[in-house]
């Protein structure tokens, strides 16, 4: 006998509509929408205030191990290096509108541009947070961040007056001459980063930045620097938009003398590279001859 097989889909509508109306009758569902919650509605301010004192909370404890830490170490931000107190009249000064004239150059020392500050990552627990990466290392792009505006600070430092009165020139960071990353950087270890500048030009300063660990006693720094970079810095007068002269460099020895003479010529070597580029200048008949030899 052949078998008849009847899809749902051939049912008529009606009938579909009166089976589900059966079995909910059957089932007693209602149709009813559901109340609302009056609960979280009636303790949602309640758990706000709470969230805003937890929050308030966290904030006094950040505020008291960020005080435990800078009174641990002879030498921090705010203190006698005075970092956190410079970018401060620093960004001060770019937002004035009050023009003032710029005061004559005067002679600066390697040592009157010096500038230091910390990165204490064993100790700081909220700044190694903000610092590891995934693999648990350190976020070399933030160090990177704190190298250029560590530079910054101490190029307006050495443009600064007699008085010490920050002058009216903009700097910007032009290049990255060379970053050498000697060893891996440890987050349970401490940092310091310290620059000075070691060569002068007209309107540019090359500054040197040495960043090295912290001993365990919190006062003294290990030897060897665990990264070392050479950033070019450029002023801008900040009226005109043009070249500004910086302060010149008096050289107290002859180390001294020897830094800033292995300073031009890597500048002379950085204008030779530029000006032997394909874009300026076409390859020489020994550059053809090895491209045709390929």
């Amino acid at each position: 006998m052949r078998s008849v097989v009847i899809r749902a889909s051939r049912l008529p509508r009606r009938a579909v509509d009166i089976r589900a109306l059966d079995q909910r009758a059957t089932a007693g569902l209602r149709t009813t929408p559901a109340r609302p919650k009056a609960d979280a509605a009636e303790t949602h301010p309640e758990q706000q205030l709470r969230k805003e004192e937890e929050e308030h909370k966290r904030m006094l404890e950040r505020y008291a191990e960020s005080k435990r830490i800078l009174d641990k170490y002879s030498v921090m931000p705010g203190k006698s290096s005075d970092y956190m107190a410079l970018l401060q009249r620093i960004n001060d000064e770019n937002a004035s509108d009050t023009r003032r004239p710029k005061q004559p150059l005067v002679l600066k020392r390697i040592s009157d541009s010096f500038t230091e500050t910390y990165l204490p990552f064993k100790d700081d627990l909220a700044l190694r947070e903000r610092y590891i990466n995934y693999y648990g290392d350190i976020r070399l792009g933030k160090v990177l961040e704190d190298l250029d505006r560590l530079a910054g600070a101490v190029a307006y430092k050495h443009a600064s007056d007699a008085n010490g009165d920050l002058a009216p020139v903009v700097f910007v960071t032009a290049s990255v001459d060379r970053i050498d990353l000697k060893s891996r950087l440890c987050p349970d270890r401490n940092y310091r980063l310290a620059g000075m500048v070691t060569y002068v030009g007209f309107s540019s300063m090359e500054i040197n930045i040495q960043m090295q660990a912290v001993s365990e006693s919190g006062d003294k720094v290990e030897a060897e620097p665990n990264l070392v970079a050479r950033i070019t810095m450029v002023g801008r007068d900040k009226y005109t938009g043009k070249s500004s002269q910086v302060n010149p460099l008096l050289l107290e020895d002859e180390g001294q003398r020897r830094l800033v003479k292995l300073s031009e010529q890597i500048k002379e070597h950085k204008k030779a590279t530029a000006d032997s580029q394909l874009s300026k200048r076409p390859p020489t008949a020994e550059e053809r001859q090895v491209i045709h030899q390929l």
